[in-house]
């Protein structure tokens, strides 16, 4: 996968978020083609590296989900 593109509810509104994989091993997370952080694997573990507390956990949960990585 290069890339995954779909829409996300963010209020009473729609999103377009957009997870570019990179060789290095990570996702760059682009909302409304604005960058919002990445997806990365530090150890065995993959978490969301977050810019500006702009996603809940829950979020961040999801995103690891769509990625298809295991959280």
């Amino acid at each position: 996968m290069d890339s995954l593109k779909f829409i996300a509810a963010y209020g009473d509104t729609d999103k377009t978020v957009e997870l570019t994989y990179l060789k290095g091993g990570y996702f760059q997370i682009y909302i409304d083609r604005f960058y919002h952080g990445r997806i990365s694997q530090r150890g065995f573990k993959w978490e969301v590296l977050d810019q500006n507390d702009y996603f809940t956990t829950d979020d961040m949960d999801a995103l690891l989900e769509r990625a298809g990585v295991d959280i």
